[in-house]
């Protein structure tokens, strides 16, 4: 009840000793679908109680007693009179209970499981004690409570609950506190959404039922209203007296009546059922929730007159406040008269609400100065309205009054970050994303921001560097009459030296990756990730590949090869190509003719299998992609690649008939020409990679002649005469001549 964690699982640990209880979470093969073909591991609670003189007599007299019960029972309901009626999945997908391998197979190691949990069956275990099973709900509850919510968690947390349920029901009370933490959890689970609301909602029908005095009649006649239930009244045999209801209540720490209806009714909203959850809002008195209710369903006036009724008195006195909510006397009042003093409880939050059903910025502030400024969401709201407004010196007081209040919000220090960003301010910036991401790292958007802003301060930082080069006066102590203590010299102390701009650079680039990997469908992030890298001195290679990989990922699929980053590409390659070449480890390999493989591991085998697998594919109208292709190609050895790359780009750069009619056009078409040609007089006498010794392109030189011939009788009406002209006439008369 304390949040204290630890002191919690010291407890929970001094029980189990106590009461000799072993119990441990493993894995064990088995199907939860219908449509599950193989056995997969499944998370399963071994447990066992320990035995005694006293439970082989109390084993002995509950088999007799079961042997009177119906057989016809479904395993996951409870006998008569010891708990609510447990529902069932009724999924076409889910089973109802998981399904393990019989026999049990080795292949799930459970050699660190007690020896006493060694030789359990997954699906046949002992029956546990009422306060063995009262532990593993406590086990339970404290990971609900004080581990983050997230699926792997969830999966941890139900087996527990599971386990109890197996068992056979020995109290009441307990297994309705098992269906409560099996509830909770399936709630998260779309498929599973359904059965969870739906049995909370049998426990608290039943806790009402069984808990509410028989209405009876006001002395003037009228009838009390009664409670309408979603389901029937639980028969009787189902129920339980006091007697057992009470008899683990402190052990258990079981919510209130009120505390279940208040979860059942958030359960309802959150399957988007608002009807059902403002019935019970109503009956709970939670004006705030009611009011809440009433906003999401478009019924903005109705929301209004809730909160100003707790907030304002009618502007006919007080004999108002005798009337029930939905009273027709109420209907048409506007609650229009003087503020209520004292004022009610949570009136900060209630004045909020209507401040956001108004937009009156009045109201938030009047919930801060309720609040004695302690009341952090009144100023959060503030923020989001100056900023809205377009007042950010307005907002980021506000922000900066919230993050006061209440530190460990980092949804607020994000946004303080933003007002920085925005207004110029980057070391604040810098130190408000910082903030935010020591109390949530797992927000992308914040770590991108991080890194703009660390980026706008790296170009600050320069640009005041040149500033200071260019300022710089000649060191001179003529004038420097204050500081002649020590015999004329001067001594000046160095400051701290400021963060340089490298270490700002390698910041930003950091947080650009931490960012990208949480939101690694985030193309734009990505994008930032090869921008910095691009500028660091040297560039960060590793990470311009990673950052072009996971663009061309993204993108690719659905632009094609306007997702290749040119610039990007040529200068990966320009990396890779301008080291001297190593030789092949495998002699055999380097031969003439063989082509080279750089290592695995390497930047170069990596930039090789990234320009095979995904630029090429992509390639289908930018010349200068072949053209860079080509030189990776001949870094390699790979004359045979390198030709058919010339080939490609020559080929797009003259399809079409644009180049017919534009200068510009026209000179690339002869650029492209001119370097097939090139290729081919440099590759074609090379010896193919494969070891057969045979000439790349035999037919080389007619090739060459072929395409330069065929350029030329397109272009001979418009360009002929032209410099470019002269030039392709000049490489047909060579190719004649060899």
């Amino acid at each position: 009840m304390q949040g204290l964690d630890l002191k919690a699982r010291e407890n929970v640990n001094l029980a189990k000793t106590v009461s000799g209880f072993s119990y441990a979470l493993s894995g064990a093969l088995g199907k939860r679908t219908k449509f599950q073909q193989t056995d997969i591991s499944q998370l399963v609670v071994f447990a066992r109680s320990k035995e005694t003189d006293e439970d082989q007599t109390e084993d002995l007299s509950g088999k007799l007693a079961e042997s009177s019960l119906s057989n016809g029972k479904q395993d996951n309901q409870a006998p008569s009179g010891s708990g609510p009626k447990a529902l069932d999945l009724d999924d076409d997908t889910l089973l109802e209970s998981i399904q393990f391998a019989k026999p049990a197979s080795d292949k799930v190691d459970n050699s660190k499981l007690p020896p006493e949990l060694a030789n359990l069956a997954p699906d046949e275990q002992p029956q546990l004690k009422p306060l063995d099973q009262i532990t593993l709900l406590t086990e339970a509850t404290l990971k609900d409570t004080l581990s983050p919510l997230d699926k792997l968690n969830s999966e941890e947390i139900l087996p527990y609950a599971v386990r109890v349920l197996t068992d056979k029901p020995t109290n009441w009370q307990i297994y309705t506190q098992a269906l409560l933490v099996r509830s909770r959890i399936e709630s998260h689970r779309s498929r599973t959404q359904e059965r969870s609301v739906l049995q909370l909602q049998v426990i608290v029908d039943q806790i009402i039922a069984d808990t509410q005095e028989e209405a009876s009649s006001a002395p003037d006649g009228v009838p009390e209203i009664k409670v309408t239930q979603f389901l029937p009244r639980a028969k009787p045999e189902e129920s339980a007296p006091v007697s057992e209801r009470l008899k683990y209540v402190f052990q258990l720490n079981t919510p209130t009546r009120w505390e279940l209806e208040t979860e059942l009714a958030f359960a309802w909203s959150s399957a988007g059922s608002l009807v059902s959850a403002l019935e019970i809002f109503k009956r709970l008195r939670l004006w705030a929730e009611v009011a809440l209710c009433y906003h999401s369903v478009g019924q903005e006036d109705k929301a209004r007159r809730i909160v100003r009724r707790q907030l304002y008195y009618s502007s006919k006195g007080e004999e108002m406040d005798k009337y029930d909510i939905d009273a027709d006397a109420v209907v048409t009042e506007d609650w229009t008269g003087e503020i209520r003093s004292p004022p009610p409880p949570h009136s900060p939050r209630l004045w909020c609400i209507l401040g956001d059903l108004d937009q009156d910025p009045t109201c938030w502030e009047r919930a801060w100065e309720i609040s004695n400024h302690r009341y952090a969401r009144a100023q959060r709201t503030l923020g989001e309205y100056y900023t809205r407004q377009g007042d950010l010196d307005a907002a980021r007081e506000a922000y900066m009054k919230a993050t006061v209040v209440n530190r460990q919000n980092s949804d607020t220090w994000s946004r303080l970050g933003d007002i920085d960003l925005r207004v110029g301010n980057w070391d604040g910036a810098i130190i408000a994303f910082q903030q935010s991401i020591m109390i949530d790292d797992t927000d992308a958007q914040t770590y991108n921001n991080l890194g703009s802003a660390l980026i706008s301060k790296h170009a600050e930082v320069v640009s005041l560097q040149k500033a200071a080069a260019q300022d710089r006066l000649p060191t001179s102590n003529a004038n420097d009459d204050d500081d002649d203590d020590d015999g004329g010299e001067i001594t000046d102390l160095p400051a701290a030296p400021p963060q340089s701009p490298r270490d700002i650079l390698r910041q930003a680039l950091a947080a650009y990756k931490r960012g990208a990997t949480l939101a690694h469908d985030n193309w734009k992030i990505w994008d930032n990730v090869i921008t910095v890298a691009g500028r660091m001195s040297p560039p960060a290679f590793p990470e311009l590949l990673m950052g072009m990989r996971a663009v061309l990922r993204i993108r690719g699929p659905a632009i094609g090869e306007r997702a290749i980053d040119a610039a990007v590409l040529r200068a990966l390659i320009s990396e890779v190509t301008s080291g001297e070449r190593p030789t092949n480890r495998n002699p055999a390999e380097n031969q003439p003719g063989s082509a080279y493989m750089p290592p695995r591991g390497s930047l170069a085998r990596a930039t090789l299998e990234m320009v095979e697998r995904e630029v090429v594919p992509l390639i289908t109208e930018r010349a200068e992609l072949w053209a860079l292709v080509e030189r990776l190609a001949m870094w390699r050895r790979d004359y045979e690649g390198a030709l058919g790359s010339a080939e490609r780009a020559w080929r797009v750069a003259s399809q079409g008939a644009g180049w017919l009619e534009e200068v510009e056009a026209w000179r690339g078409v002869v650029t492209a020409t001119d370097a097939l040609v090139s290729a081919l007089e440099n590759y074609g006498p090379q010896e193919r990679a494969d070891g057969s010794g045979q000439e790349v392109e035999k037919a080389w030189r007619v090739k060459a002649r072929n395409a330069v011939r065929s350029i030329m009788s397109k272009a001979r009406d418009v360009w002929e005469g032209t410099e470019e002209w002269e030039l392709l006439q000049q490489r047909l008369e060579e190719l004649k001549g060899s």
